[in-house]
């Protein structure tokens, strides 16, 4: 995927530029030497029929979003869920979305306040604003959209988390009930959440765990710079996070703008939720240029205003 195409996604995130993205998302770039399972274990999993949309008989080679997939089984399998409860989760979670005008609009052509709702949660304000906005040029066209439109609801889930900022938590029932909540919403509304689940035990899930795992793994640094989720500067400083090599950080922002520069200090491998603050700085793209300074003593410098490294500094 060119930046472009991101780039136009996300300044118009109308139907046709989300399925495009979709589609592109689609690739199939990762493959069995890419998880964090065996390959006698994925294939157990598969036999059992847990990786969705992926026949048998065929070679292991999957998308970003069974790759996300199947990292959420192996989590789950942790919690000592048995493969029957998972398989329901996985059925809940790629549940495919079924829409007509009429479940969307109202007789004068808006989104109903609670199709917003649900689009919004899902795909950002604009796609409702778009969604109107089409229905008055051309309705013909939008029908064709819906007949057409067959997205899981992991789908969005996934590119929400990459591309919109997104703060999604998956809460997972004893009994495969799923409940997809945010950060937010999980702190002023869990008792509501738990009520919903028979207030019996949850497995939380935060997703943004996953997106860190994708991009902070040295592995599959080619593949995921073709996503262009994050550029190559910052999937460098989050894996020198993980690894225990970075001691200070600092990011900096425009002098023109509302933000005060960042310094951060670590000492070993960072944890997860520090690394997470530090990835929604990224996922911003507000700052211009970061400095981190590795424990063996060498500095290295990145400017922004390009997106591309330009210069590299080593020493104390």
């Amino acid at each position: 995927m060119s930046l472009e195409e991101l780039d136009s996604y996300l300044h118009n995130q109308s139907p046709r530029a989300g399925l495009r993205l979709y589609e592109r998302f689609k690739h199939l770039r990762f493959n069995i030497k890419d998880l964090n399972v065996s390959s006698r274990v994925f294939t157990h999993w598969r036999k059992f029929k847990l990786i969705p949309l992926m026949p048998s008989g065929t070679w292991v080679n999957i998308d970003v979003f069974q790759f996300v997939w199947v990292e959420i089984i192996r989590d789950l399998r942790e919690f000592n869920l048995p493969l029957e409860t998972i398989a329901k989760v996985r059925d809940e979670l790629f549940e495919t979305f079924k829409f007509e005008s009429k479940d969307i609009f109202d007789d004068n052509g808006k989104v109903t306040e609670e199709a917003r709702k649900q689009i919004v949660d899902l795909f950002g304000a604009e796609l409702a604003d778009n969604l109107e906005n089409n229905l008055k040029d051309d309705p013909s066209a939008l029908d064709q959209f819906f007949k057409i439109f067959r997205l899981p609801l992991f789908m969005p889930i996934v590119l929400n988390l990459f591309f919109r900022k997104a703060d999604h938590i998956l809460l997972i029932g004893a009994n495969g009930r799923v409940e997809v909540t945010s950060e937010e919403e999980y702190v002023t509304g869990y008792h509501e959440l738990h009520e919903s689940l028979n207030n019996k035990p949850i497995i939380h899930l935060p997703m943004k765990r996953y997106l860190l795992q994708l991009i902070s793994d040295a592995k599959l640094v080619s593949r995921v710079e073709q996503m262009n989720i994050l550029n190559n500067v910052e999937m460098e400083v989050l894996r020198a996070m993980r690894q225990g090599t970075l001691s200070e950080l600092r990011i900096i922002f425009d002098p023109k703008d509302q933000h005060a520069d960042l310094v951060y200090t670590y000492k070993g491998v960072v944890p997860e939720n520090e690394m997470s603050k530090v990835l929604d700085r990224f996922r911003h793209k507000k700052h211009v240029q970061l400095s981190m300074k590795t424990n063996d003593g060498k500095t290295v410098s990145f400017e922004y205003q390009d997106r591309k490294r330009v210069h590299k500094l080593n020493g104390n």
